[in-house]
């Protein structure tokens, strides 16, 4: 509520007193929240998911709270007319040995379940038997800082409904042969991604060649070729992606906010320029001895102390 709290600086939001920062996202039913979280000495943070009340801590209004801090986290459930009730804590110690992290937090409706993932870490995870309460479509920010010294960063921000796997079903290690798709129906392929195109998804496999809408699809992961593999052109370009995504393209436009370019595997991409670290041109020539090294998407954001 203090407009002075919050300051918008280099694509992040920092917060230099204890003040709200929240907005209707429009989502109700199952949600995703994605974002990066940097602070100096020791933090806590009060994440109000599904609140109709922005401007405030409502303890009389439904919702759920997520208390972040330096080595935990704690959840519970806020119902009109019921006051609140606990869904547990857990320890976080990871977080105690920095000063920065990525968090995904993740809300099924029709599993009744909040899940929280640190860093790419275990999953947290927390049942409200009485079912998820998902009537409000806000959510708010509010961060703990009790001393002038105290600051938090909050960049990198994403929030959308949610109709994938849960962390259960979902993977990280590919099969060792070929590309792996994972379908709504949580049918699995695995054959040779040939690109994107219309709206559908080429896969060739042992047996025929498959055309898939991509609304079928939730999960892609490639087969682990080399990432420095030769360009297919010498006007090919590098991107590399916060989070640590890499993709080859070769660059038509930077306008604004969007790049759009063509790429041997997805075809032609439009894509949003911010959550683009770093561009390496000339894939055809060695790097000098003396280039920089690359920076890292996990140090920004962060501090020098």
């Amino acid at each position: 509520r203090d407009p002075q709290a919050w300051q918008y600086r280099d694509g992040a939001f920092i917060a230099s007193a204890t003040s709200s920062l929240a907005r209707d996202f429009h989502v109700r039913g199952s949600a995703s929240l994605e974002f990066d979280l940097a602070w100096t000495g020791s933090f806590e943070m009060i994440l109000v998911l599904y609140t109709d009340v922005l401007d405030r801590l409502d303890y009389n209004a439904s919702s759920y709270l997520v208390f972040l801090g330096s080595g935990f986290v704690n959840v519970q459930r806020v119902q009109s007319g019921f006051g609140v009730l606990q869904l547990g804590q857990s320890a976080l110690p990871e977080l105690l040995k920095k000063n920065h992290a990525h968090f995904e937090l993740r809300a099924l409706k029709d599993q009744s379940t909040l899940e929280l993932r640190v860093d790419g870490g275990p999953v947290y995870r927390w049942k409200d038997a009485r079912g998820l309460l998902t009537q409000g479509p806000g959510i708010v920010f509010f961060p703990q800082l009790d001393n002038s010294s105290g600051r938090l960063s909050l960049s990198d921000l994403r929030v959308c409904s949610w109709d994938g796997p849960t962390e259960s079903e979902a993977t990280t290690n590919p099969p060792p042969a070929g590309d792996w798709v994972r379908l709504v129906n949580h049918d699995q392929l695995t054959g040779t991604l040939r690109g994107v195109h219309d709206g559908k998804l080429t896969v060739v496999t042992a047996q025929t060649q498959l055309d898939i809408p991509l609304s079928r699809v939730t999960q892609i992961l490639l087969d682990n070729a080399p990432t420095n593999r030769p360009p297919t052109s010498p006007r090919q370009t590098r991107a590399f992606f916060a989070g640590g995504t890499i993709l080859s393209l070769q660059l038509e436009q930077w306008e604004g906010q969007q790049v759009s370019g063509q790429s041997d595997i997805f075809g032609h991409l439009a894509l949003r320029s911010q959550p683009i670290r770093r561009l390496q041109f000339n894939l055809d020539r060695s790097a000098p001895d003396d280039a920089p090294p690359a920076a890292s998407a996990k140090d920004e954001g962060a501090w020098d102390e």
